[in-house]
């Protein structure tokens, strides 16, 4: 079997989540059967049926983050400390060098600024398609980069769940091209109630995460960052 263009390997790897912050403990705790969900005391304050989530610990996040850095939104917090550990694991220190590209997937970009009301889902005007254009989507993936030190180009893909796959497949193309020798790749995501709404207003949210069992029923949202 052939492989078109260069080989391409992972060097490093890091990650933030429910399940741990590391990824041997992560891949451990997943064979053990464990779940990172539990109770969301706003979810369920919000009226929602089932309001089980998989947070990550703020605290166990917010102790790796200077001063400065602990003031940017939630979901480029996690990423910041995902994408450091990637890069302490592949022995290049703690910030992108030497122009190295940034491929960075997250769902809505996390604008925070909209979910501070426990109304806002009903405030996005449908009618209005240019109504979500005051939230930024690359706010977040901009703040990690200037937290890096990006100093090439910056990829911010929103393709909701499937945009870790879809930053991986870019950085490949590019790494295949030819265009550069190395990328970091990786996605991040704060669990924002907005988005939790959504999923519970279209009556997909579950209580386990079982997508290929017989008796699943919903998907389980949860929150964190992971690069390579």
């Amino acid at each position: 079997m052939s492989v078109v263009g260069p080989r391409i390997v992972i060097t490093g790897c890091g990650i933030v989540s429910a399940l741990g912050h590391e990824p041997e403990e992560v891949c451990s705790r997943l064979m053990e059967n464990a779940s990172g969900a539990r109770p969301v005391a706003r979810f369920a304050e919000l009226g929602m049926a089932r309001h089980r989530a998989a947070m990550v610990d703020r605290e166990a996040v917010l102790e790796q983050l200077s001063p400065q850095e602990r003031q940017v939104q939630w979901g480029t917090a996690l990423g910041i400390v995902a994408a450091r550990k990637a890069l302490v694991d592949a022995g290049l220190g703690v910030c992108l060098s030497d122009g190295v590209p940034l491929f960075v997937s997250s769902s809505l970009g996390s604008p925070e600024d909209f979910d501070e009301e426990a109304d806002v889902w009903t405030q996005l005007e449908p009618d209005n398609p240019r109504a979500i254009a005051r939230y930024p989507q690359g706010s977040m993936v901009a703040a990690l980069a200037r937290c890096l030190e990006a100093t090439n180009r910056v990829h911010c893909i929103t393709a909701t769940c499937a945009g870790g796959n879809y930053a991986l497949g870019e950085a490949l193309d590019w790494l295949r091209d030819g265009r550069g020798l190395r990328a970091l790749v990786g996605g991040m995501d704060g669990m924002l109630a907005t988005v939790f709404a959504g999923f519970s207003q279209l009556r997909a949210v579950g209580d386990v995460c079982r997508p290929f069992d017989a008796d699943r029923n919903g998907i389980l949202p949860g929150e964190g960052a992971a690069f390579v």
